[in-house]
């Protein structure tokens, strides 16, 4: 309203002023100059004093005179009492952001099994304290990594006096973790493996045998188990292993050595009929002779103090050598006194042994039948005579050739 009424009177008074010119021109004052120049004086005075009061009265158009607008300088704009405190700004998604609550720090006693052991500066710091210290136990180099580990102790935090002496952090930790810890940390890890178990070697006095003879009838071989065991520790230490459960695997098998125990005189030399005669178990199985019509010029048996352990079979030389049974071949090589040696693995455990040979046709993985040729008749060992040297064994025990021959 007081807008309108200023400019009303801003207009007047410029008519005024404008007559008030041209009268001025013509030197002439007509008594309607005078009149409306103090008609202007007059709503001059009377907006001057009326306006302040109306404002004054309902407070609505006046700016407050505690508050300084601050941005855009509009009139209208409402401004709160002096005696309101603003509340929490709202955040950009029209939650509203509580005030900061001050944090309070109090000193902290870490108590284990009802003794106090020491104290930090707040119960943060001595709850954080105790996860490192057992994090540092289930870390170390000899727990298994699947180990889970818990505290056997009753751990308190409780609020220390205001003049309790706080300790640092690092000698904290050194503390609950060195030799003198009160605390007792136990990790437990259920490991699954495979256990080794050891054969025995049986020792069998044979008076077959020459003394000082030792011939290995059985070979041993280690058995295996699968087990599973709980190992416990304390703070990293090993205290107990406890087995779970056991599987076999494999059996284990015992070895055989058989001993001699027979006293030979030094020109003493065997028969044909030699040895143990042990019956064929397998059906069906009998060997032939690897040289057909051949001499046999050294039996089976101990020569002195050296035991033969197969037959010597006369031949010519490069003269063909059969598979006394069918089987397959499981060595081909050059061995010591054997000379060239061609060995034949039969069902039952049994084996033949073809050495002295002038050449092999066989390869190791043939499969051979009952009178297949495998090679040809060489020289060697202790006569300078072309032979065959040819053994038979059962599960490594070697036997009488001849007592096995097809009649």
């Amino acid at each position: 309203m007081e807008h309108m009424t200023l400019a009303i009177l801003e207009i007047f008074c410029i008519i005024i002023c404008m007559e008030s010119e041209r009268n001025s021109r013509t030197a002439v004052r007509s008594h309607t100059t005078y009149v409306m120049l103090g008609l202007a004086a007059v709503m001059i005075l009377i907006t001057a004093v009326v306006l302040p009061l109306r404002s004054r009265g309902d407070g609505s158009d006046a700016p407050s005179p505690t508050v300084e607008a601050v941005g855009t300088p509009d009139a209208n704009a409402s401004v709160p009492p002096p005696d309101e405190t603003p509340g929490p700004s709202p955040s950009p998604d029209g939650d509203v952001t509580p005030a900061p609550t001050p944090t309070v720090y109090v000193k902290t006693a870490i108590v284990v099994d009802d003794n106090p052991v020491l104290v930090l500066a707040s119960r943060q710091a001595a709850m954080e304290l105790m996860q490192n210290v057992q994090l540092y136990f289930e870390e170390l180099a000899n727990v298994p990594d699947d180990a889970v580990t818990v505290l056997l102790n009753s751990v308190e935090y409780t609020n220390a006096s205001a003049v309790a002496t706080v300790s640092s952090y690092d000698d904290g930790f050194e503390l609950l973790t060195g030799r003198e810890t009160p605390l007792v940390f136990e990790s437990v890890a259920v490991t699954t493996g495979d256990e080794v178990v050891p054969y025995c070697v049986n020792y069998i006095e044979d008076s077959a045998l020459p003394v000082g003879t030792r011939i290995v009838t059985v070979y041993g071989r280690n058995g295996i188990n699968h087990i599973s065991y709980s190992e416990t520790y304390h703070n990293g230490v090993l205290i107990r292993s406890e087995l779970l459960g056991s599987e076999v695997v494999r059996e284990a098998l015992d070895g055989e050595i058989r001993v001699g125990t027979r006293e030979f005189d030094d020109d003493y030399e065997p028969d044909d009929d030699f040895g143990e005669h042990v019956p064929i178990d397998v059906e069906g199985m009998s060997f032939l002779s690897p040289i057909l019509d051949g001499e046999v010029i050294r039996y089976f048996g101990p020569y002195g103090s050296v035991f033969h352990h197969g037959i010597d079979i006369a031949a010519e030389l490069n003269s063909t050598v059969c598979a006394a049974f069918s089987g397959r071949v499981v060595a081909v090589m050059e061995r010591g006194d054997y000379g060239l040696l061609v060995e034949v693995e039969h069902e039952g455990g049994y084996t033949t042994r073809y050495a002295q040979l002038a050449s092999a046709v066989v390869s190791v993985g043939d499969t051979v039948f009952t009178g297949q040729v495998i090679g040809t008749v060489g020289v060697g060992g202790s006569s300078e005579e072309a032979h065959l040297h040819f053994e038979l064994r059962l599960n490594g025990f070697a036997l009488n050739p001849l007592f096995y021959f097809e009649v």
